[in-house]
This record gives C-alpha cells, sequence and structure tokens, in this order.
C-alpha cells in the first residue's frame, strides 16, 4: 500500500506541475492557438531505450532478490492531440539466495506492455500518465529445478518527456501489478519501476 501511495502522491505532483510548465512556455504576444502549436509541435512517433531500478512490492521477492537493475525499449506513437500509443519490452535478470538453503536462484522476467499516455502539454517539456494491461513472462531456476510461466496484470505511471530538436529525455515512475498462480504458490511481481530514457522524436504533427 505505501508504494501505491507513493505513486498517487508523484502523479498528483505531475498534474500540478502542468499550469507551471505551460506558463513557463507560453509566449509573450502569442495568443494565437494555431501558431501556439506550430511553436510547439507534438511528435508524431518516439523511441526511448530505458534504464531503470525495479522495487518489488511482495516480501519474499524482495527477500530473495531484492530490487535490480532492468532495460527496456519503448515506442510512442500519437494518435490525436496528447493521446499516443506506447509499446514497450524489457528485462530484468537478478541473481539471489533461497531462503532456507541459500542456494544461489536465478530469475529471469520479460515483461510486455502497451499503454495508453496523456501527453498534457505540447512543448519541449510535457509532463504525461498513462495505464494499460502489462504481461510479464518468468523462469526461475535453481538447485531444486526451473519453473516458467506468465502473468498478466496492469499497470500505471507518470512522467516527464523532454525534448531537443529531435533528442529525448524521459524519467518516468511507473507501478504494476500482475501475479501468476502456479500449482502452489502464488508469485507475485508487482512493484514500483523508477527509470530515466534517452531516445529520438521523429515526425511533427499538430494539435
Amino acid at each position: 500500500m505505501k508504494i501505491k501511495r507513493v505513486l498517487i502522491v508523484i502523479l498528483a505532483l505531475l498534474a500540478a506541475s502542468v499550469p507551471a510548465i505551460r506558463a513557463a512556455q507560453a509566449e509573450p504576444g502569442v495568443t494565437s492557438k494555431p501558431e501556439a502549436a506550430v511553436r510547439n509541435p507534438r511528435p508524431g512517433l518516439m523511441i526511448f531505450g530505458r534504464y531503470g531500478s525495479f522495487r518489488p512490492s511482495s516480501d519474499i521477492f524482495k527477500e530473495v532478490y531484492g530490487p535490480g537493475p532492468v532495460f527496456s525499449g519503448e515506442i510512442r506513437i500519437r494518435l490525436i492531440g496528447g493521446l499516443h500509443l506506447s509499446l514497450e519490452a524489457g528485462s530484468f535478470k537478478k541473481t539471489g539466495k533461497l531462503t532456507v538453503t541459500k542456494e544461489a536462484t536465478k530469475m529471469t522476467i520479460f515483461p510486455v506492455e502497451a499503454m495508453a499516455i496523456y501527453h498534457f502539454l505540447p512543448g519541449k517539456i510535457t509532463p504525461y500518465a498513462g495505464a494499460g494491461p502489462h504481461l510479464v513472462s518468468y523462469r526461475e531456476s535453481n538447485i531444486l529445478g526451473s519453473v516458467s510461466g506468465s502473468g498478466l496484470g496492469f499497470a500505471v505511471c507518470g512522467g516527464v518527456a523532454a525534448r531537443w530538436r529531435f533528442i529525448g529525455l524521459d524519467a518516468r515512475v511507473k507501478y504494476a501489478s500482475v501475479k501468476d498462480t502456479p500449482v502452489k504458490d502464488k508469485v507475485d511481481f508487482s512493484g514500483l519501476t523508477f527509470d530515466i530514457a534517452l531516445g529520438l522524436f521523429l515526425g511533427r504533427s499538430l494539435n
């Protein structure tokens, strides 16, 4: 619950930042909405390479593996106005210790997600928020054997994207809730991810 409260606070701060960013990007004497749109067009396509830290919410996952790095690639396509479709795939690999035998155990997770993301402003700095389905495929192997499976859940995110010409920077916080239920134990892959991204902003579309 603590992680969810943190995410809610961050999303609230992003929403509160919109008026300030809008005011900072406003230019004196520019009153025409079409002219403002020409000055600050929304890009039609964004491609990001992401690096972040995954913080699991499950006590068992934290005890065995703890937090770890996650890498991902994202394509974000503008649909209409500030609405975008985001497609992302990533990888999380971590070696931990079994709670009883203390033997090494390896976990590999491949998350895939599709999100509807809304950019609140058309300027060079724009906060955004999004949500959508989140799928994970995983494999765990250790001295006891190996197990693999998948689980489907949902994810929500909030962040800020900035661009200079065709170069983009992005900072984001994301919470994903997803579980798999094997024969005996429920595997919980829920958690919070903080990441940053470097990418390209391609194409130009007006509001």
